[in-house]
């Protein structure tokens, strides 16, 4: 399961955009995780993947909290 990375042409509403890196890093994560039954067994395995989502200044915060 794939999410499209919408086309961007700038980078303040673009590359910086959630919708943009929400496709991006939903695409980084492993089939196990994104097949999950429901929402506890989802954060279940998320939160045991250990590697970073990406390295864009959100999920830079988010891992450091």
């Amino acid at each position: 399961i794939s999410l499209t990375q919408p086309k961007v042409n700038t980078v303040a509403h673009g590359l910086q955009s959630f919708f943009y890196h929400g496709a991006k890093i939903w695409n980084q994560l492993p089939e196990n995780i994104k097949i999950a039954n429901n929402l506890v067994e989802f954060k279940k395995l998320l939160s045991k993947y250990d590697k970073p989502l990406c390295k864009c200044s959100y999920c830079s915060l988010v891992q450091n909290l």
